[in-house]
């Protein structure tokens, strides 16, 4: 059975945490909350990719979009720490786009995507 859903949201202006075994989708802002990325009363103005971890099995390989562009193609197995390294792979806009995962080919695959929210501030700052 396929895991392919938010299994964390934390708090408000923290990560959101997504976890597939075949493809799926993480929305900024929705009131599904298998696919949310917002928190009750919360306004995600964009998310940045802070780790991503994968394996891959048997030629398959991982496709990662934001909006219609393509961030990331993941085979193998393998880990990206972008937030330690201080790096970013959404560029122009793309950090306000829901995140779309694709798999391609067969065989027991995973991927975990760990993503940083800005949520909308309203009302006061974010300090």
């Amino acid at each position: 059975m396929a895991i392919d859903r938010v299994v964390s949201k934390g708090v408000k202006g923290g990560y959101v945490t997504g976890n597939f075994s075949a493809g799926g989708y993480i929305a900024l802002n929705s009131s599904n909350a298998v696919v949310a990325a917002n928190s009750a009363g919360e306004t995600v103005q964009e998310m940045l990719i802070s780790v991503i971890s994968w394996s891959t099995v048997n030629g398959a390989y991982y496709t990662v979009k934001r909006g219609a562009n393509t961030v990331l193609n993941l085979s193998n197995t393998g880990t990206f720490d972008f937030q330690a390294s201080g790096m970013a792979v959404e560029t122009g806009g793309e950090s306000s786009a829901n995140v779309v995962v694709t798999k391609t080919g067969t065989g027991p695959c995973s991927l975990v995507i760990k993503l940083h929210k800005r949520p909308a501030i309203t009302g006061g700052s974010a300090y």
